[in-house]
């Protein structure tokens, strides 16, 4: 029959519970009737042998008195014939040994059996005498006439029968247990079958739902118990049924709403990129123009004008790009770009840059530098530990009125190479209750939702900062009480190398911009964009020509010489892309060395720099475009110029975005 279950079934499982106590019960009988059986035997055995001796005690007297030994002999031989008896002697009343035979017991004994020896004693009969002178005469010579002890007879009898008889019992005790074992066994075998093959139909049916198979039922069973059993499965068979009907239905639902999020995702990706193209292109138009109107002859008005309109500006960016970094934190595809720098070098960088709106709020900043290791270069991402640190001074100029804002910077040595860079930014602004510190790194919250009428902002800044924070495996912390103030501290294990020539953190200190010499093409569609950058690198001194399509670079790069060649990347008839990948064909064919190409473009998003590397451009500048960012990407590919081209304007007063 083949079963449900493997190795210990349920079915053997009750032939063994059945058997044992059986098993042991009988043997406990066995032992108790063996035992009864050989005690009875041995005494039966005993007695047997002692009336043989008593029997033959007086049947000798006659001859043992006349000392008949061959009458003697003749008689015991006929009773040493009996295997009971192992020999037989008679002694005289002095012990003298009057016959000896031995017994066919003799035989059947082991040689190193001790026979029982039984013994009676040989008594004269008693004389009846009725003469009273023969009475008289023998009480005169003390004759006695009662019985009177003439011998002994011993019989020694043998154990070998008990053995037989032993071995009779056990094997007849052992024959009626075993046909009652087996009687048990065919008991207990009809009375497991009536269990197990229930319970194995009852597997079966689990095995199925377990499965997957939520209509199974399992059959009707015998047994209050087992039709218990066979109705709970029934039941939670239908339960399963149902839930799995429920779970389909919402599995498609949470298909379709997978599918709905992901057309939006792919909708809201596909509306930022717009955005961002349709927002900076204005955008780089505005702030270009503003960057070459403070070049011009302003009187103090005109200039408190443009500056008010550059800052508006700049922060409309800040906004724009602070929207854009949340984007890919959402997706989980903000990214680390670490290469070695001079983190102090980078916070006085970041200080310069937000001194002016300090000033302007009649603030007082304070720099505070601890520790030996500030002129070592550690490795991490430039761009993002300045954009925390910016987040945070920006966050403490918005919300403090009056006072002070102190950045207190700290470099600890932790190992070999290993260093703890913490910096705490305070502020004797507003503060933050404690119950609204919770949640100030949310995104899109506030200390107090009236500020965002009040101080403005998108609520993004300590969001991302934490974020970008968690991404380089560093903690931010805040302490502040309401009404106080509030003092931000973040924390960074980085990895650092002392410089080689020496202290470092003064290498972003402002300096002249300089002139350069070279020929650029610019390839840009928008006519506002045109008038900016040929205006900014004219004043640079370099001489620029326009194409207003890729259709159009293409042409002008068949006729004649670039240094240096600004891409935009979307543009009618021919967009950056082809016209980038048709000049790196074009200078394959001629087998001229490449002109350095830049994209020049209002993507900011994740995989547009890549894209265009991809495409066969050699660098990547997002707009809107400040003057500094020109500068640089003019110092990478055209090469530093000469000392007396220079003008005394500051390069570092035009602002710190990286490319």
């Amino acid at each position: 029959m083949k079963r449900g279950f493997q190795d210990w079934s349920v079915y053997k499982k009750s032939l063994l519970l059945g058997l044992l106590p059986s098993g042991l019960m009988f043997a406990c009988l066995v032992f108790f009737f063996t035992t009864v059986r050989l005690s009875e035997a041995r005494t039966d055995l005993i007695a047997r042998g002692q009336l043989i001796a008593d029997q033959l005690a007086p049947a000798v007297e006659y001859d043992v008195i006349s000392g008949n030994t061959g009458a003697l002999e003749k008689l015991l031989g006929k009773v040493a014939q009996s295997p009971l008896v192992h020999h037989i002697t008679i002694h005289d009343s002095f012990g003298n040994l009057m016959a000896e035979i031995d017994g066919a017991g003799r035989k059947l004994a082991d040689a190193d059996e001790t026979p029982i020896m039984l013994s009676a004693d040989i008594l004269q009969s008693q004389i009846e005498l009725e003469n009273d002178a023969f009475a008289s005469f023998a009480s005169e010579f003390q004759f006695t006439t009662g019985p009177s002890r003439i011998g002994k007879v011993e019989v020694a009898i043998t154990e070998s029968v008990i053995i037989e008889g032993q071995q009779r019992i056990v094997y007849s005790s052992f024959t009626v247990a075993a046909l009652l074992m087996f009687l048990t066994y065919l008991l207990i075998r009809n009375m497991a079958r009536s269990i197990a093959n229930p319970i194995e139909q009852l597997t079966a049916g689990v095995e199925l739902i377990k499965n997957g198979d939520y209509r199974t039922r399992a059959p009707d069973i015998r047994g209050l118990e087992l039709s218990r059993l066979r109705n709970s499965i029934n039941q939670l068979a239908v339960a399963l049924e149902k839930a799995s009907v429920e779970q389909t239905e919402h599995l498609g639902m949470i298909e379709t709403a997978r599918n709905e999020a992901e057309s939006a995702s792919k909708a809201k990706s596909e509306f930022l990129a717009i955005m961002s193209h349709e927002l900076r292109t204005p955008m780089n138009g505005v702030l270009g123009m503003l960057q070459l109107l403070q070049e011009t002859q302003q009187d103090e008005e005109q200039k408190e004008y443009t500056h008010v309109a550059m800052r508006s500006t700049e922060h409309l960016i800040a906004i724009i790009d602070d929207i854009l970094d949340f984007s890919k934190i959402e997706r989980g595809r903000l990214s680390i770009d670490p290469i070695e720098f001079n983190l102090r070098a980078l916070v006085e960088e970041t200080l310069n840059a937000f001194r002016p709106q300090v000033e302007e709020k009649g603030l007082l900043l304070h720099q505070e530098y601890e520790g030996e290791l500030q002129d070592a270069l550690v490795t991490a991402d430039p761009a993002r530990i300045r954009q925390v640190l910016a987040n945070l001074i920006n966050n403490a100029i918005k919300f403090t009125a009056e006072g002070y804002i102190r950045v207190h910077a700290n470099w600890e040595e932790i190992g070999a190479d290993k260093v703890c860079f913490t910096c705490e930014v305070e502020d004797s602004g507003i503060g933050i209750a404690p119950e609204q510190q919770r949640r100030m790194f949310s995104s899109f919250q506030q200390a107090d939702q009236s500020n965002s009428r009040r101080y403005g902002g998108t609520g993004l800044g300590l969001a991302i900062a934490k974020r970008l924070l968690e991404l380089m495996e560093g903690e931010i912390f805040v302490e502040s009480e309401s009404g106080k103030g509030s003092c931000f501290k973040f924390a960074l294990t980085l990895h650092y190398r002392r410089s080689p020539n020496g202290s470092t953190w003064n290498a972003a200190a402002a300096g002249p911009i300089p002139q350069f010499q070279g020929r650029v093409l610019i390839v840009e569609d928008n006519q506002v964009n045109q008038k900016v950058t040929c205006g900014i690198l004219n004043k640079l001194g370099i001489e620029t020509e326009n194409a207003n399509n890729g259709e159009e670079a293409l042409q002008k790069v068949r006729g004649g010489k670039y240094d240096l060649i600004f891409m935009d990347c979307q543009m009618p008839v021919m967009d950056g892309y082809q016209a980038t990948a048709k000049i790196r064909q074009m200078e394959t064919r001629a087998g001229v060395k490449p002109t350095p190409i830049v994209a020049l473009t209002a993507n900011a998003l994740e995989g547009a720099a890549d894209a265009c590397r991809k495409a066969g451009m050699d660098d990547y500048l997002s707009k809107p475009i400040k003057k500094q960012q020109l500068v640089e990407c003019l110092q990478t590919w055209l090469g530093d110029s000469d000392a007396d081209n220079t003008t005394p304007e500051n390069a570092a007063a035009q602002g710190n975005e990286e490319r």
